[in-house]
């Protein structure tokens, strides 16, 4: 054979090889699934409660999906929609022992319980999802939700002037 048509050959075939490493890379990166919270408020007073739900949605086939949701030290999950998932309660964890083609959803619903003695202020729930194979991919939606003053109707104030015209140079005092 002509060394020509042999380097050729080989040139060839590293193209190709790498086209389909590069491909497999690719492919390996892109995101198998997404997931969209939504919280049903975005301000509870200590010691009420709140609904979130979570959609996740194959982008391509998965298999064992899984839902993981962080919030905060001390907030209790009640479950009110599995949709056949499996909750693990010391995790916040939502797991599915099936599998999901592409397009296919999951919701997850759940009631959030905040303590009485929770601070006022802006807390954060973050979590993922992920499969088997499938890295953890970030949830996306609404994730922070308000404990404490509900509407400027708790807060009040109240102003003197002490003069209601002064001379240019003249002092009046202002009391809140």
């Amino acid at each position: 054979m002509d060394k020509k048509v042999i380097g050729l050959s080989i040139v060839l075939i590293l193209v190709v090889f790498l086209y389909l490493f590069n491909t497999d890379v690719e492919s390996g990166t892109e995101d198998k699934l997404s997931a969209t919270r939504e919280i049903s408020k975005s301000q509870v007073e200590a010691g009420g409660n709140f609904t979130v739900t979570v959609t996740i949605t194959a982008l391509q086939y998965v298999e064992a999906p899984a839902l993981d949701e962080d919030l905060p030290d001390g907030w209790t999950v009640t479950p009110i929609n599995n949709d056949g998932g499996i909750f693990k309660e010391s995790t916040t964890e939502w797991v599915w022992t099936s599998a999901l083609n592409a397009g296919e959803t999951k919701q997850v619903v759940y009631r959030v319980d905040v303590p009485s003695n929770a601070e006022a202020g802006l807390y954060t729930i973050n979590g993922h999802v992920s499969a088997y194979g499938v890295s953890p991919i970030e949830v996306e939606g609404s994730n922070q939700i308000q404990v404490g003053i509900e509407s400027e109707d708790k807060l009040s104030a109240t102003r003197e002037i002490s003069k209601s015209q002064v001379e240019a140079g003249g002092n009046f005092t202002v009391t809140v």
